[in-house]
């Protein structure tokens, strides 16, 4: 299952940025650093979205797409946070996606987040000492429907990668979103 060779084959660039994430979550001091911290995550994850969209939806690969934009969450926590906030800048160096194996690849990591994105939540939490859940509707993700959605994510990934060439076109996707993510963090 392709699935299962993700996540041998983009370990390293995942576990980079997961490290990465971590320590800029540990240097929070106050809700406009997370605000901040939020704007960089806005800029990437709406860069794919607008490239990935297009791809996904004529291609018809993921019949419940819509609900799978998360771009949208993170606005709504900036929003929230510091409504006079300015619109963040969006990044330019994103993976490329114009096959469904590459969007599969690049949906990989972001459907992967929402599985990290619980503990992350608590984390920051925990930090900024957040008495609600307000600010933290991105990392919290589809709450108690995300393991339901992970496993129908990882269901569509299994049955439409059928074939080693596909698999290393969302290999490579996959791997290219991880890297390029860290480097739109380490720039901003």
């Amino acid at each position: 299952m392709v699935s299962e060779k993700l996540k041998t084959h983009t370990k390293q660039p995942h576990q980079e940025l997961e490290t990465l994430i971590i320590q800029k979550i540990t240097q929070f001091d106050t809700e406009v650093s997370y605000v901040d911290f939020l704007k960089t995550f806005y800029g990437y994850i709406a860069a794919i979205e607008q490239k990935l969209s297009p791809v996904v939806e004529n291609k018809g690969i993921i019949e419940d797409y819509p609900e799978r934009r998360k771009a949208r969450y993170l606005l709504e926590d900036i929003t929230a946070l510091a409504p006079a906030s300015h619109f963040p800048s969006l990044a330019s160096d994103i993976p490329e996606i114009q096959s469904a194996d590459q969007a599969l690849g690049v949906m990989y990591v972001l459907e992967g987040s929402t599985l990290g994105g619980k503990h992350i939540s608590h984390m920051i939490s925990a930090r900024l000492k957040f008495e609600s859940d307000k600010g933290l509707s991105y990392f919290n993700g589809y709450k108690e429907n995300t393991y339901i959605m992970w496993d129908r994510f990882k269901d569509t990934l299994n049955t439409h990668t059928d074939n080693e060439s596909a698999e290393i076109a969302v290999i490579e996707a996959a791997n290219q979103t991880f890297i390029k993510f860290k480097n739109w963090i380490n720039e901003h």
